[in-house]
């Protein structure tokens, strides 16, 4: 280090505003009443550079040249030597940079990038002969000492490898495809009803309506019949269909973020940090989880403490995070390559640090969701017909047919006789002739372990892929890193934390240069936004799993972010349905009828109960009875769901749900 320059103090004005204490090296000479510093170009001191820095000086200039009006000077950059009075400059940028001061200079540029690894002396020469003149002079680097260095080598080929990402991610996503497809291609046509809860005829319910085909007439034609008409009765039933629903819809999104990250270009704007952000994710989960009637998003809260049901919650939280991870590793890896192609060293630290963190979040979350896979797989092995192969050209066939012409008449009556109209069944077969299918006959099990197969080659992929990010900070740091950045750590409360109470979440912070700041992301939004300080109290309004982020900034606008994850409980236990009528979840009536609903609940804390009830998600009644009525000639599918509430607001509220279908 500039062991000169660690032993002078001063202050420096400027524009009239007195700026922070800042270090000023006394010349070399006492006959000169001056004194300079070398600085970062943005009034910090600075004594070891990158190659991409530019090189500032800032000081104070009092000695008049002949010739001159005012102080001037010439500012020499030479390689660090021992000086003796009168040896002369030689300047290692080319020429000297010629300047003029009433006094205190700030930031005047000795060298601009690309710098040369070595260490250097500055001779601020004020009588301008080009030598070093004790008496008149300012030398930073006196005797053994030296001014400034410059650390580390040209950023090329110090990279990180997205595309071994992308060719692991891109079989996930092909076996993706197929399971969540496997489900329609295992019933025939039968899946292809699911297809209307994203047009909302029966969306409020979460309807699945499954269609079973059977051969008629020659070999290879089909015709469609309801066989069975199911939805979830309630919340718990629902949680349990939406993670392999949310699953099923992130595989797309997902698809789309690995290929971004194999196509990643350099990002220009690369100066600023990367956070996880969980509302995109949700976004691109919006009309999933619409279609099933629920009106969740991560944080994802479960009903109860069934292992099932904890399996299924667990399945959504790692699949949104994972999408959130991707997305996050195709902007820091950008960035990466934005800072390398510019040769910035401390972002390209930054970024690649920020590589390391959620390519290691990935390999675990990863890891996790296979182990889970892997039960699920078990159980649908168990299930009738699970391991029998589809007849995929059957289904081409039928999938070609309901494209050229559409349904049968008797096909449409089938869907009119539970309440359907005939434009309902168009959407049907419009998404039937959509379908995308397997290119070889598969079963729902074959599915799986498709999914598990490559569900497992790319978490080992992904640990590959931290590792290398891990190494290639640490590379880095010991070869081309000048600047010292931020570090962060987070101390959570014990856990889990009780849902609706507020918890102190706390960041240590240090390092980087100048005054920290600490921010954090509580919503995780990517915004960190949400408070500001060292500790910060936070109340999770539902129980439930989740990450919370937080960031420091140094001086400089250096950044270094990390997260910890929250566990929350609910305050109490949700009131339990014990009966309901009807007891049978689909229900059909004459057109012109009424048909009565009711429910009872308790509370295991002994709290009131109150219910709130609904027809297509808009309320209708209170009380435990509700009625509806319907008028002459109407045909339609309604959904009829019950909310009973103890008034807890930390968990959610038990459902009870109808499918109500009115025929003439």
């Amino acid at each position: 280090m500039n062991r000169v320059r660690a032993r002078r103090t001063g202050v420096l004005v400027a524009s009239g505003a007195l700026l922070a204490p800042l270090g000023l090296v006394m010349a070399s000479s006492p006959a000169a009443a001056a004194a300079a510093m070398v600085t970062d170009c943005e009034s910090w001191p600075q004594e070891s550079f990158a190659r991409n820095q530019p090189v500032c000086v800032t000081g104070d200039l009092d000695y008049v040249p002949p010739g001159h009006i005012v102080p001037t000077a010439d500012i020499y950059v030479t390689a660090n030597v021992v000086w003796a009075a009168g040896d002369r400059a030689v300047d290692v940028t080319g020429a000297p940079n010629r300047f003029q001061s009433f006094g205190t200079f700030y930031d005047e540029y000795a060298w601009l990038p690309t710098l040369e690894a070595g260490r250097y002396d500055i001779l601020i020469d004020n009588d301008l002969n080009g030598t070093w003149d004790p008496a008149h002079d300012i030398l930073l680097g006196a005797s053994t000492d030296y001014a400034f260095d410059v650390t580390g080598q040209d950023l090329a080929g110090y990279s990180f490898d997205s595309a071994g990402v992308k060719a692991q991610a891109q079989a996930q996503v092909g076996n993706w495809s197929t399971l969540s497809h496997a489900p329609q291609y295992a019933g025939g046509a039968s899946g292809v009803g699911v297809a209307l809860d994203a047009y909302n005829y029966a969306s409020a319910a979460g309807w699945r309506v499954p269609l079973a085909y059977s051969a008629g007439g020659s070999a290879g034609t089909f015709f469609l019949s309801f066989t069975d008409f199911t939805i979830p009765t309630s919340y718990d039933d629902g949680v349990l269909y939406i993670g392999t629903k949310m699953i099923n819809s992130l595989a797309g999104t997902q698809a789309q973020h690995y290929q971004n990250l194999a196509d990643d270009p350099a990002d220009p704007a690369y100066g600023q940090p990367v956070g996880l952000d969980l509302a995109a994710v949700n976004g691109d989960l919006a009309g999933q989880l619409a279609s099933l009637g629920l009106n969740a998003s991560y944080p994802f809260s479960p009903l109860d403490t069934s292992s099932e049901h904890a399996r299924q919650i667990r399945i959504a939280t790692l699949s949104a995070e994972q999408a959130a991870l991707t997305q996050a590793i195709t902007h820091a890896n950008e960035r990466y390559l934005g800072a390398q192609a510019a040769d910035d060293v401390r972002w390209a630290v930054a970024h690649a640090t920020e590589l390391a963190q959620y390519t290691s979040r990935l390999a675990t979350n990863q890891q996790e969701l296979v182990d889970l896979l892997d039960d699920v797989r078990d159980e649908v092995a168990l299930q009738p017909g699970a391991s029998d192969p589809v007849d995929v050209s059957a289904l081409q066939d039928l999938k070609a047919r309901v494209a050229s012409s559409g349904f049968t008449s008797q096909e449409i009556a089938d869907y009119q006789a539970v309440g359907y109209s005939a434009a309902d069944a168009q959407v049907v077969a419009n998404h039937l002739a959509a379908l995308s299918l397997p290119s070889s006959d598969v079963s729902l099990v074959d599915a799986y372990d498709g999914v598990i197969s490559s569900a497992t080659a790319l978490q080992t992929q992904f640990s590959a892929a931290a590792s290398q990010a891990t190494a290639l900070v640490a590379s880095l740091r010991s070869a081309v890193e000048a600047v010292a950045l931020p570090t962060l750590t987070i101390a959570t409360p014990t856990q889990p934390v009780t849902a609706g109470t507020a918890s102190t979440l706390t960041a240590t912070a240090s390092g980087g240069t100048g005054p920290l700041t600490v921010r954090w992301d509580l919503d995780l939004d990517g915004a960190f936004d949400d408070a500001i300080g060292a500790s910060t109290a936070f109340t999770p309004a539902l129980a439930a799993d989740q990450l919370v982020g937080t960031r420091v900034t140094d001086g400089r606008g250096m950044s270094a972010t990390t997260y910890t994850r929250i566990v929350s409980s609910p305050a109490s236990q949700p009131v339990t349905i014990g009966t309901q009528s009807p007891a049978v979840a689909r229900v059909t009536m004459s057109a012109g009828a009424s048909q009565t609903f009711t429910v009872s609940g308790t509370d295991p804390e002994s709290a009131s109960v109150t219910y709130q009830w609904f027809l297509n998600d808009t309320p209708v009644a209170t009380g435990a009875t509700y009625t509806y009525t319907s008028v002459a000639g109407e045909r339609s599918i309604h959904a009829v769901s019950v909310r009973a509430s103890d008034g807890d607001a930390t968990h959610r509220q038990t459902e009870a749900r109808w499918a109500l279908t009115t025929l003439p």
